[in-house]
């Protein structure tokens, strides 16, 4: 049975679909005469009855619920991503949804137990759609998989997985911010130079596929740019423990004149202790996200080059997009909706700053 949506309401009448929203809402500029005729034809046609068990627009008694999973470290950046999706409840509020919210520790976000766990949680609280980070696996995979086969939405946020029936994906562009920062690496070192590359532990499609961009434009653009190696660090130690990790990579390491560090968390680490080790001082470092410490650093000229990649605006769409698709009829034209990307280096720094702030304020 095909959806009734508010476009079906507005050509059954003849109106527009803001002429539809102010009947459903009570709001001026409406006739009474059309306001009447817009809520018989919604009463007939059951509009919103196949997201509400039933109840028309009219009743306002049900609550649709958007489940949401996401980690709370780094608050920075999950604090911008949890703005965002707050500001798209209020600016969708209209349609009645509820946010439940379930942050992960960060050093227990990525367990594939944890997730299906908290994915089963949100389930007994009847939501009806979910918004996850995932985490690249099978059990979280055929997680998403069940779910949608109960009726459930699923969006993924900040990273995907392949192979699932989820709805549509928003974040940054997998795998070419990875080449971003290996083109910046390439430039930043004049097409010549050794490089490492710090990483983590977590099973993340995001991650090995920006290891897999930024090795791929230095083979085809900058041969003579060398990885010397990959380290792994274990994702449980990212509060606490990495330092000592991390000085000892950069003590024994030989002949580096640059480093990519993946994870936003360590970035002003590596930015720290290159800082404190002369013959490190010229080393190249670029990684990404930008906060209070990595703009200290780089004003410095110890982190050379940062990107980001909006999380502000990955909140707010995976929530409007969401909402679009549930009450306005619209199927998302891709499945997977980009951020932007931005190079943030010393000299933007400034103007950076101000942009922020005005996001985070809206």
């Amino acid at each position: 049975m095909k959806r009734v949506t508010m476009q079906d309401i507005a050509d059954e009448i003849g109106v527009s679909i803001g002429t539809v929203d102010r009947a459903i809402h009570n709001r001026p500029g409406i006739s009474p005469a059309t306001r009447e005729k817009i809520l018989k034809c919604i009463e007939e046609k059951g509009y919103r009855s196949s997201f509400f068990g039933g109840s028309t627009i009219t009743s306002r008694t049900s609550i649709y619920k958007i489940g949401v999973i996401i980690q709370n470290i780094p608050s920075f950046f999950w604090g911008a991503v949890k703005k965002g999706i707050m500001v798209a409840a209020r600016d969708f509020s209209h349609y009645g949804i509820e946010i439940v919210l379930k942050e992960l520790d960060v050093r227990v976000m990525r367990e594939s137990s944890k997730l299906v766990e908290k994915m089963d949680e949100l389930v007994k609280e009847n939501v009806n759609a979910i918004i996850v980070v995932p985490s690249n696996n099978e059990a979280v995979k055929n997680k998403i998989n069940e779910l949608v086969d109960k009726g459930i939405v699923i969006v993924t946020l900040n990273d995907d997985v392949n192979g699932t029936k989820r709805l549509f994906y928003v974040g940054p562009h997998i795998g070419q911010d990875g080449r971003l920062a290996g083109e910046l690496m390439g430039l930043y070192l004049k097409g010549k130079g050794n490089v490492l590359i710090i990483n983590n532990d977590i099973e993340s499609w995001e991650y090995s596929e920006r290891i897999r961009g930024f090795s791929d434009i230095l083979k085809e653009k900058y041969p003579e740019v060398t990885i010397l190696a990959q380290y792994t660090y274990n994702y449980r130690n990212l509060v606490s423990g990495n330092d000592v990790f991390l000085l000892k990579i950069l003590e024994e390491a030989e002949n580096i004149n640059g480093i990519y560090d993946l994870n936003s968390i360590t970035f002003h680490q590596v930015g720290h202790l290159i800082k404190k080790n002369e013959k490190l001082k010229n080393t190249v470092l670029i990684g990404h996200e930008i906060w209070g410490e990595v703009r200290e650093l780089m004003k410095e000229g110890y982190i050379k080059a940062c990107i980001s990649q909006d999380p502000f605006s990955q909140g707010y769409f995976a929530v409007r997009q969401l909402c679009r698709y549930v009450f306005e009829g619209k199927t998302p034209e891709y499945e997977r909706m980009y951020t932007k990307l931005e190079i943030i280096m010393k000299e933007n720094l400034e103007g950076e700053d101000s942009i922020a702030k005005l996001s985070l304020d809206y």
